[in-house]
């Protein structure tokens, strides 16, 4: 989408093009998600909150519905200029098509809503001060809510609200801060010699005693 819009003013058709490769790929992903999403919830609904080591990993289904929802608004908002132009149905159509991208990119934000609540009461399930030792799988925290702020500005920009603005903005400081505390502590475990060993799977009981601790492992020189 974004690339349409950077070819906009140089080719019509290309851009056209572009919007429609975008929306078809767009389409698949969320189609795909929407599957993966559902057997994810009928897990936690069946068997209750992940287990401690892989929590942190239910913030997962925050990327494609605010990659998804943010997609839907660009591009509904370069298919409402071009596409009339292009079938030649009337000026309403623009107007139906970024409706339909809004009203499913908010669709998509409620659902990110949902999916926020549904991981924080996961991870409270096993205690805020009982997370699982820090380890790569943390990084799984940032693109998700990165994405969902993004969604959330791109909401506020198309309905001019100011509460969505500062939810977003929040968000995304929240996001950011999150990012440079996963980085202080990756960036220390590089240099003593551990980050390699970093794992977020679930040990099995014929191999636990064989692995080394994550919290004390480090790498020996030599």
């Amino acid at each position: 989408g974004i690339f349409a819009g950077a070819l906009l003013p140089h080719s019509r058709a290309l851009s056209l093009l572009s919007l429609v490769l975008s929306t078809a790929t767009l389409c698949i992903g969320l189609s795909l998600a929407m599957m993966f999403m559902t057997v994810f919830l009928m897990r936690i609904y069946l068997h209750g909150p992940l287990e401690h080591r892989t929590v942190l990993t239910t913030f997962a289904a925050l990327t494609p519905i605010g990659q998804g929802g943010y997609s839907m608004l660009l591009n509904g908002k370069y298919l409402a200029d071009l596409l009339p132009d292009t079938i030649n149905k009337g000026p309403l159509v623009g107007d139906v098509l970024f409706s339909s991208c809004f009203s499913g990119a908010y669709i998509l934000w409620c659902m990110g809503i949902l999916w926020i609540t549904i991981s924080c009461f996961s991870v409270i399930r096993h205690g805020l001060f009982n997370l699982p030792p820090f380890n790569m799988s943390y990084w799984g925290l940032i693109v998700p809510n990165g994405a969902f702020s993004l969604l959330t500005i791109e909401l506020a920009q198309a309905m001019d609200s100011s509460i969505f603005r500062v939810f977003g903005m929040v968000w995304a400081f929240m996001t950011l801060a999150l990012w440079g505390a996963v980085f202080v502590r990756t960036a220390l475990r590089v240099v003593d010699g551990s980050a390699v060993i970093l794992t977020a799977l679930p040990v099995t009981k014929d191999c636990a005693e064989d692995l080394p601790d994550p919290e004390k492992a480090t790498l020996v020189n030599g």
